[in-house]
């Protein structure tokens, strides 16, 4: 169970890392090509939102390969995973609603993406307790 876990959580963590990547490098035509509620996000997002972004996808992906080899350290990049995940989200819904126009739809992949930062943040405390990280 405990390698099944680990390499969920690098699966999905490959998958945010991606899209990181590909919201960092759209293209002004691409961008052009997106709704405009879409363009109009893409266009004003603050570094310090990529910021966040990056840290939730790249330390989460950092802390999912760390706890397949069995490392303390996975716990303190989960937890900075999960403060970029809270500190995008604050952005995303909070700030500038990017959600109101898909309704509560639109809340089920941020809420999924921060349920999961709370899922793999608690697997790895309770691998450690079991002595299981080194």
């Amino acid at each position: 169970m405990f390698k099944a876990v680990a390499i969920i959580a690098i699966i999905w963590n490959v998958f945010g890392v991606m899209s990181y990547l590909m919201h960092q490098f759209m293209t002004p035509e691409t961008i052009a090509a997106l709704p405009q509620n879409q363009q109009d996000f893409m266009n004003n997002i603050p570094s310090w939102r990529m910021l966040a972004f990056a840290i939730a996808t790249f330390g989460g992906l950092f802390a999912s390969v760390l706890l397949l080899v069995k490392k303390k350290k996975s716990m303190v990049f989960f937890a900075l995973s999960l403060l970029g995940i809270i500190i995008g989200n604050i952005y995303d819904v909070f700030i500038v609603d990017y959600y109101k126009d898909a309704g509560i739809s639109g809340l089920v992949l941020p809420l999924l993406i921060f349920f999961l930062g709370v899922f793999f943040l608690s697997y790895s405390k309770k691998v450690d307790k079991l002595g299981l990280l080194k």
